[in-house]
């Protein structure tokens, strides 16, 4: 069975229940049910039929049926009345057993048996309902199917489920009819003596519901409702081009209000014609305001037609094998002042009803709008969300989403494909268009992956509008015919469930300034409506540049070194390095890394004290290269060198020191490196990863040097921990100790 959104309704017969509804999925729990209210009753619970044969659903019992369900509440007398009952009965025994004082034994029992239970005399209602009139204690009472005693009205009358007042003689038991709830034409006889304005069309047999409201027109429809999977699409959205679908809840809501029609009332015919339709707001008319300003006013309207089905349950059909429908429009007007309802008609008939406006503003009085899913993107989950390609974030020049300057652009690479290689610690690369593409600077993994989390269902306010594609001048409602930002990325889709991606959608979004609320307007082309987007969601397109990038600069694997050249005005080495006798087939290590300096292999020993216990162990020169190494690593970007107090450098200013001489560098570190990843991953790499990386640093203040990478850059760093550098570099060679944690 295909998972369906189904409507269970809640009936509480002579009882009363806040909630008349709520959606259910097939296959999954019921959840919470409410509570039915009945005086002087006990409420047992939600029944599958309102006979002795229903069972009892429970919160968590599963949902086996696609179609609508009807859950009927179950009473009992609670026990101070039951009590008094009783007693009131143990009275009367008692004063006709001192009556019959005296009466042979045989004569007692037959008195008991037939005065305490003496006939069974059955009634079937109009509903198909079944009462019984029993004599118990020797008084006559009718019974429900259930065993349950009903209830009479002030009159003295009995009441049916459906409101049917049965008058009983107490003598015989014979069970009349006093009145019924009164129905003509289509009218059905509903719960609790109200009526039905025509009988009711279920969720699972809604064929459409056409919307007419104040907010404007709508259609929502079935594409098949013989189909075992119905397809409910919305009216120009059928196509699969945009996005588009309803909410189940609140379709759940449009069906019950307009396919459960249940009145409070029905207006007096020869009132209705005395006062016009107009009194009612149920025509249209020229209306003036309290400035008194005129107004065309329309009621409200809605169409809803459904299919009709055999007892057996299968579909009615006609003559040419089409299935039988059935429709209805029905007429809102103007609300009853006071009684919370509005007053309605069927179109053609001049019948008033006063209904319940509970269902009507949660669905039927709602814009499209608000009855659609909150959505912006392609639906995707939090382990697929990251599957994204050029995705690529930019500003606006002069607000054309046409001329866009990048902000950041990357692809993310599944770790099969960068396993065992030099970036296999690196999820995503620099994509086309951003500054930083093929330079040093890699993306802050972590930072990225929470955007993808948060657009994979962003938090929406609520959507705006639905259908930019008709009339785009709506954009400038929300600030977005001159977007200030542009977001757009391929989400890869593995649609054969082969774990691989076989097809793509592409999402772009045109988002808005941040609004006084802190949100965002955002128009996204997949689904062709605007959002107001929390900021939660969207917080990210006001980052600078510093915060997309690792502030950790100097990233490769030791194990990958290939050689290094440290250069400063007063120092200079030049470093290779051989890893050859390291096992590189499963993890890459650099324990058995060799290297030289400027020609020559080290060959010294340096002493480490431990902190906690003062020991002193021997540590050949391959220790002394990763300390070194360690102090390499710990190299972080310290901000913008463009931003913050008076040490701030110009573009120009920047220019001007990356056209010096080398010469003129506080320090020079130039890092070659190779990986293996035509042995460890030979699937993906015929070929080994090289990189090439240069770091150049220009001291110009006390505290701070500007740094690129490859050339390009503007962020500084701290001119002491380049010192740092420097210092442990002739440490190396010196064969004196390397503490990386050391400030100098």
């Amino acid at each position: 069975m295909q998972p369906t959104i189904i409507n269970v309704i809640f009936r509480a017969g002579r009882g009363e229940c806040q909630t008349m509804s709520k959606e259910a999925t097939t296959g999954e729990r019921y959840g919470e049910l409410p509570i039915a209210r009945r005086q002087g009753y006990q409420f047992d619970g939600w029944y599958t039929s309102d006979d002795k044969l229903g069972q009892r659903v429970s919160a968590g019992d599963l949902v086996t049926s696609d179609e609508d369900i009807v859950l009927y509440a179950r009473y009992s007398k609670k026990k101070g009345a039951a009590a008094k009952k009783k007693k009131s009965s143990y009275r009367l025994q008692k004063n006709v057993l001192f009556a019959l004082l005296g009466v042979v034994a045989l004569l007692i029992v037959a008195f008991f048996v037939v005065n305490y239970i003496v006939s069974i005399i059955p009634f079937t209602d109009y509903d198909g309902a079944e009462y019984k009139a029993k004599k118990v204690d020797g008084v006559y009472s009718i019974f429900d199917a259930d065993g349950y005693e009903l209830e009479t009205n002030e009159d003295g009358y009995y009441l049916t489920q459906i409101g049917t007042q049965l008058k009983l003689d107490p003598v015989t038991g014979k069970i009349t009819v006093f009145a019924v709830v009164a129905t003509e034409g289509i009218e059905v006889a509903g719960a609790a003596q109200r009526i039905l304005m025509f009988a009711q069309i279920k969720q699972a047999n809604v064929v459409s519901l056409e919307v007419h409201n104040h907010n404007g027109d709508f259609k929502i429809y079935t594409k098949d409702i013989t189909a075992e999977k119905k397809e409910i699409v919305i009216e120009g959205y059928e196509d699969g081009k945009y996005l588009v679908s309803y909410d189940p809840e609140l379709y759940a809501y449009l069906c019950v209000a307009a396919g459960y029609p249940l009145t409070i009332n029905k207006l007096p015919t020869d009132r209705v014609a005395e006062l016009g339709l107009a009194e009612y707001g149920l025509v249209s008319e020229t209306r003036t305001d309290e400035e008194g300003n005129e107004y065309e006013y329309t009621p409200i309207e809605y169409t809803i037609t459904g299919a009709l089905k055999n007892a057996d349950g299968s579909w009615k059909k006609d003559a040419d094998g089409k299935v039988v429908t059935v429709s209805h429009t029905v007429i809102i007007g103007d609300p009853v002042v006071g009684n919370g309802g509005y007053y309605c008609m069927l179109k053609g008939d001049n019948k008033v009803y006063m209904m319940n406006n509970d269902n009507y503003e949660k669905a039927l009085f709602q814009p499209i709008e608000n009855l659609i899913t909150k959505r912006i993107t392609y639906p995707a989950t939090m382990t697929t969300c990251f599957n994204v390609e050029n995705f690529l974030l930019g500003t606006c020049i002069d607000g054309s989403h046409l001329n866009i300057d990048v902000d950041v652009a990357f692809d993310y690479i599944d770790l099969t494909m960068r396993s065992s290689t030099m970036y296999s610690a690196e999820p995503y690369q620099t994509g086309s268009g951003y500054r930083y593409q093929f330079g040093g600077y890699r993306l802050h993994s972590d930072v990225l992956s929470t955007i993808l989390q948060a657009m994979y269902e962003p938090s929406i306010s609520k959507i705006c509008k639905l259908g930019v594609h008709k009339d785009e001048g709506v954009l400038a409602d929300y600030g977005l015919d001159k977007p200030y930002k542009i977001l757009s990325y391929d989400l890869q889709l593995d649609t054969n469930g082969d774990v691989k991606f076989d097809s793509f959608v592409t999402n772009t979004l045109w988002i808005s300034e941040k609004t006084e609320n802190g949100t965002y307007y955002v128009y996204s082309e997949l689904c062709d409506v605007v959002a107001e987007v929390k900021q939660i969601s969207m917080y990210f397109v006001e980052f600078d540049t510093l915060d997309w990038i690792n502030p950790a600069v100097i990233w490769h694997n030791l194990a990958y070194l290939k050689t290094m050249d440290i250069i400063s005005p007063s120092y200079s080495s030049h470093l290779e390095f051989d890893n050859s006798r390291s096992d590189q087939s499963e993890n890459v290590n650099s324990l058995d890394i060799q290297f030289t300096i400027n020609g020559v292999t080290p060959d010294y020993v340096v002493y480490k004290t431990a902190y906690a216990t003062g020991k002193v162990t021997e540590e050949n020169p391959v220790y002394n290269l990763r300390q070194f190494y360690k102090t390499l690593l710990s190299l972080t970007i310290g901000g913008d060198a463009r931003v913050g107090d008076h040490f701030t450098l110009s573009e120009e200013e920047m220019a001007a020191l990356r056209a010096l001489d080398d010469s003129k560098c506080q320090l020079i570190i130039s890092i070659d490196s190779e990986d293996y990843a035509k042995i460890t991953n030979p699937t993906y790499f015929p070929q080994n990863n090289k990189k090439q990386m240069v770091f150049r640093f220009y001291r110009y203040s006390e505290g701070r040097s500007y740094m690129t990478i490859n050339g390009e850059g503007e962020f500084f760093v701290d001119a002491s921990f380049v010192e740092k550098m420097l210092a442990d570099a002739k440490r190396l060679e010196d064969g004196i100790l390397i503490d990386s944690t050391a400030k100098n």
